[in-house]
């Protein structure tokens, strides 16, 4: 309601790429000032509560700030296993499905996607894309706050 009572009759200025000006994101929030917004973005995105979607947030991070991921054709595949290693596994005990790990996969990259971690490059380019000096200190906080670093 409060989003909807301070926009009324102004309509909403947006950046050129589409999305909400991030001082409007902090009052939407309710954040005073630009470094709890990026903590909180840290803390939400970086670390999720559901333990699979934790290690799943752990995997991209951790490529990323490497600068290499798995190709995508056996990408599934190494999810899956490291769910596996971790004991991961439905509520009856069989492997968690292959379709679950790409809907929580697809969730995962979204997430991050619309971070724009990378440097602007070619649109649809397949082929990781460079770190922004942003999206790697927001990686490696991810990381720290997982407990990688």
């Amino acid at each position: 309601m409060w989003f909807l009572e301070n926009l009324a009759g102004k309509g909403l200025e947006l950046t050129k790429d589409g999305y909400l000006r991030p001082a409007m994101v902090r009052r939407t929030l309710g954040l005073e000032n630009r470094d709890a917004l990026w903590d909180y973005m840290v803390k939400t995105i970086g670390a999720p509560k559901h333990q699979a979607v934790k290690l799943m947030t752990r995997l991209p991070a951790h490529w990323r700030v490497q600068g290499f991921a798995p190709a995508y054709s056996v990408r599934d595949q190494v999810i899956i296993s490291a769910l596996e290693a971790s004991g991961f596994a439905t509520r009856s005990g069989d492997p968690i499905p292959e379709e679950w790990v790409w809907e929580i996969d697809r969730t995962v990259r979204q997430s991050l996607d619309c971070l724009q971690l990378t440097i602007p490059g070619r649109r649809f380019l397949l082929a990781e894309q460079d770190l922004s000096d942003g999206g790697l200190k927001f990686l490696l906080q991810v990381q720290a706050l997982l407990g990688d670093r």
